[in-house]
């Protein structure tokens, strides 16, 4: 069983939290069970304060990490509803969701106010996968919420960033930066 895999996660899920909560494994993470069923596992993460000069005032933060037994991960940040976010799914309201169609599918995403993570038109190489380990996605989702602070302060995203939604032509939006992309 593979240290931060999915099977060591649902199987072990207390390990799995003590494992990322170590200082060498994602930096300033502390990480707790606080739900573990057959269909699911969730996580509290609290990320310290980063511990860079030039972030040195970034607030800590806090999000849920819900992995679905067929591996689908969603990212939730605990509090900040108050703040604004640019890559965060807009919550559906229980009045929304009384109000559709009993066949209408909802994304999950919608439903929680999940974090937009990745584009999933990128390549692979771009985007995170169970191979790369929960560690790897917990680091994504920390350097997004930096990023996302940076954005209050700052008015932009501070690298290359997708616009939400698909181009008329269906293609892929273009990576633009050389480094992103595939040699």
């Amino acid at each position: 069983m593979t240290r931060g895999g999915l099977d060591h996660l649902r199987r072990n899920p207390q390990d799995c939290a003590r494992w990322l909560s170590a200082a060498d494994v994602v930096g300033g993470a502390e990480v707790t069970v606080v739900l573990h069923d057959s269909r699911a596992t969730t996580f509290d993460v609290r990320f310290e304060s980063p511990a860079l000069p030039e972030l040195l005032d970034y607030p800590a933060e806090q999000v849920r990490v819900t992995v679905r037994a067929n591996g689908k991960v969603l990212a939730v940040p605990v509090s900040g509803d108050d703040r604004e976010w640019l890559h965060r799914y807009p919550r559906s309201s229980i009045a929304a969701l009384l109000a559709l169609p009993k066949s209408a599918t909802v994304p999950w995403e919608l439903i929680v106010g999940a974090l937009c993570l990745e584009y999933p038109n990128d390549p692979d190489h771009l985007r995170w996968q169970w191979s790369d380990g929960i560690d790897a996605y917990l680091r994504v989702v920390q350097r997004h919420l930096w990023y996302e602070e940076y954005w209050r302060r700052h008015g932009s995203w501070p690298v290359e960033d997708v616009p939400h939604g698909h181009r008329p032509d269906g293609h892929p939006h273009p990576i633009l930066t050389p480094e992103l992309r595939v040699a």
